[in-house]
């Protein structure tokens, strides 16, 4: 067991953390999401290991004590005889109600989404929401120079039919800046920044 201040005694356990990202996605936000999750548990004395989608049911898998899914785009199995927590925070409308009810603990990012599934399910669904490092974001950070004070950052889903907040945006008159690959094919020249903004980057545009 780990003292923690103001918590008592937990217990040290070994945490997988699985990713949507496969192993050559390092642009995928869910990367630095993860990364930061295991600084945070591991300086709560906890062991953390993070797998990505096509490696989650690897070997050394059975020593997981918990595993934490970060769901991506496509579902991951829970792992037997262990605790299963899922974690929504995009793709939801992918995760189906069998999914949820295969897992231990659910949260999800969106309320509105964790009300309707907890209806549909039967099960509590979790509001959860995404948070960041405060070595990542901070008042402190520089802020970058930028001509727009309307900023995306992601892709455009263009076979899901588009980024609709991006849509409405436009269609408001705003000028938003958009990072992402693939924006170049789709959208006004002017208005493309670049097919990735560094992660170490991220919080000064922000």
């Amino acid at each position: 067991d780990v003292a923690v201040a103001e918590r008592g005694s937990i217990p040290s356990l070994r945490w997988g953390i699985r990713i949507g990202a496969n192993g050559v996605q390092d642009r995928w936000g869910d990367v630095p999401f993860a990364d930061d999750m295991a600084n945070a548990l591991t300086e709560l004395g906890q062991e953390v290991v993070i797998t990505r989608h096509g490696s989650h049911n690897q070997s050394s898998a059975y020593l997981d004590d918990v595993t934490l899914t970060i769901r991506g785009a496509e579902p991951a199995a829970p792992q037997a005889g262990r605790i299963n927590i899922l974690w929504v925070i995009s793709r939801s409308e992918r995760v189906t109600v069998d999914e949820v009810r295969g897992y231990d603990a659910v949260f999800a990012a969106s309320p509105s989404w964790a009300a309707w599934m907890s209806e549909r399910s039967g099960r509590p669904v979790e509001v959860l929401l995404q948070a960041t490092a405060p070595e990542r974001f901070n008042p402190g950070v520089v802020p970058a120079a930028q001509t727009e004070d309307v900023l995306f950052v992601g892709g455009p889903r263009l076979l899901e039919g588009g980024r609709p907040i991006v849509t409405a945006a436009l269609q408001a008159g705003a000028r938003v800046g958009l990072w992402g690959g693939r924006w170049e094919d789709v959208a006004p020249a002017d208005l493309f920044r670049g097919g990735f903004l560094p992660f170490d980057e991220a919080a000064s545009h922000y």
